[in-house]
């Protein structure tokens, strides 16, 4: 006998290996119980399908979802049936939001039925710093830049600054809309995410903030995190010059690898790396759907 149930928890443990591997990302959201709902799917008192959703508070527009069920369920409407279980109860969102890695060809072939359209990929790969430099060999080191540090320090290019970061992450977020807040709030948001105050480095002309790339230290190596330009075309090599200064300091540092993360919507991290092949590396996909009040079920729009 096949019924859906909806569960407050769940025994991973307990899961037949099937899926259990495929709840490996999930894995620890559903053991903090970091989900708005979660149901699962049976067969003769069997879990052979799982689905959940969570929301958001930073990006408050959109109910992410996630549908995983096992082999016994192909060729039936059961995976369907999960994924209803999710847009039953969807207000006040305005979309749903999907994401796996790009080889999980069935998984997108299923969403994609279901209405959901691809508006981001993500590429994360891992970079050897001296293989970076050896790309950089002609661009010129850049020394007029202030570390992060001294911008916080300084009340006026601080509020330039987190003004500039707030408003350029909302440009490369405008499929998924970012929760207002202040500049000083977004002071909170920068801290909370931890960038190394004196490798992360911000660029002014005059009173405005031209560039910026923020490092994070993750042991004994460092990840890019946010990169923005703001000059003309003209000036952008002075975004590759400034990376070439930081990883020239963390080469002298003994850092060998640095981790970046690029989406496809993030000009200014396109630009900067726009001597990697991406084609070569696995891309994290995500898929939208916007929610139509009046038929969630049969109808869906592009983003």
């Amino acid at each position: 006998m096949w019924q859906i149930k909806q569960e407050q928890d769940i025994g991973l443990s307990t899961l037949m290996d099937e899926l259990r591997l495929q709840l490996e990302e999930v894995k620890p959201r559903i053991e903090k119980k970091a989900f708005h709902e979660l149901f699962i799917l049976e067969k003769d008192d069997e879990i052979v399908g799982l689905s959940l959703s969570w929301l958001n508070s930073f990006h408050p527009e959109a109910k992410y979802v996630r549908v995983y069920t096992t082999s016994a369920c192909t060729e039936t409407n059961w995976p369907r049936a999960l994924y209803e279980q999710l847009i039953k109860d969807i207000y006040p969102q305005k979309q749903l939001i999907f994401s796996c890695w790009d080889e999980k060809k069935d998984a997108i072939s299923f969403m994609e039925k279901q209405g959901f359209k691809l508006f981001r990929k993500t590429y994360m790969p891992d970079l050897e710093v001296r293989a970076l430099l050896q790309r950089m060999l002609t661009v010129p080191t850049f020394k007029q830049y202030e570390s992060l540090n001294n911008v916080l320090q300084n009340e006026e290019k601080k509020q330039a600054f987190l003004t500039q970061l707030k408003e350029n992450y909302e440009n490369t977020h405008l499929h998924n809309p970012v929760q207002t807040y202040t500049w000083q709030q977004w002071g909170e948001i920068l801290v909370d995410d931890e960038p190394d105050l004196e490798y992360s480095y911000v660029v002014f002309e005059g009173a405005q903030v031209e560039a910026y790339i923020l490092l994070h230290k993750l042991g004994n190596y460092y990840e890019v995190g946010w990169i923005g330009f703001q000059g003309n075309t003209d000036d952008e090599w002075k975004l590759t010059a400034l990376f070439k200064t930081q990883m020239e300091l963390l080469q002298r540092e003994g850092i060998k690898k640095v981790s970046i993360e690029i989406d496809t919507t993030d000009n200014s991290a396109f630009s900067l790396f726009s001597f990697l092949d991406f084609k070569q590396f696995p891309s994290w996909n995500s898929y939208s759907r916007q929610i139509d009040r009046g038929n969630v079920n049969d109808q869906s729009s592009d983003i």
